[in-house]
């Protein structure tokens, strides 16, 4: 598995390399364009207060769609360039849909893994003004955090099992059935998914210091296309509808 592992990202490296420029102005301009959508929000406290929430859902519906499109597209380029053969896929505008789909899907995963975590902060908030003692509050902050671990362990379990969702989705096949089809494939190489996405905590840290975001981004979304190319192969997993 690790020279497997090494192959993906051999692979997903000279990919990188015969496009990085256009790969590196590609996610400039999509960083760009998500500054200047969210630039209208300084402006919202200046509206009356009856068009203060409309104005900021709309706001969020637009950043929803923007960053699906930037995904979908971005699933569709990377997994064309991981495919050893060239394949028909979706157009990216048809993948917008799928995209916020899994969005809120996340979102969903995401609020009933913390949900507990939340809950207990809240009971230790108003413990604090209702009267506590540190011990007792260091208790509650512990048992917290140990908590919010639990509760990060869980929502990256099931949200692993989406993993190959939108690159199934990408080359046509339907979206129940990439659904499907993805949390079937994942449940046996959870795993597999975890020891990937661990080999590339070192670069996210290093973003801060050394190495530049679109670089380590890029190479991450081609190693992931990469080892979605493998998994489907590996499982033979349908590629039309």
């Amino acid at each position: 598995m690790d020279m497997e592992f090494l192959s993906v990202r051999l692979f997903a490296r000279q990919q990188q390399a015969q496009h990085r420029r256009a790969l590196t102005l590609r996610l400039l301009l999509e960083c760009a364009g998500a500054v200047a959508l969210n630039l209208p929000a300084a402006m919202l406290t200046q509206l009356e207060m009856r068009l203060r929430l409309p104005a900021s859902v709309g706001l969020l519906a637009l950043n929803v769609c923007f960053l699906a499109w930037c995904f979908a597209s971005n699933t569709r380029r990377f997994f064309a360039a991981a495919c050893a053969q060239p394949v028909p896929l979706r157009p990216a505008a048809r993948c917008i849909g799928f995209r916020v789909l899994v969005f809120f899907l996340l979102r969903l995963m995401a609020t009933a893994a913390f949900l507990p975590t939340a809950g207990l902060l809240w009971f230790a908030w108003h413990s604090v003004q209702t009267g506590i003692s540190r011990r007792e509050l260091g208790i509650l902050l512990a048992g917290a955090v140990g908590m919010a671990a639990v509760s990060l362990a869980c929502f990256l379990r099931l949200a692993g099992l989406l993993f190959l969702a939108p690159y199934l989705h990408a080359a046509g096949v339907s979206a129940a059935q990439s659904l499907r089809e993805s949390m079937r494939v994942m449940k046996t190489h959870r795993q597999t998914l975890r020891r990937f996405r661990a080999g590339f905590f070192g670069w996210f840290l290093s973003c801060a210091l050394l190495v530049p975001i679109p670089f380590v981004w890029g190479y991450y979304q081609q190693s992931a296309a990469v080892l979605a190319t493998w998994l489907m192969q590996e499982k033979n997993a349908p590629e039309s509808s």
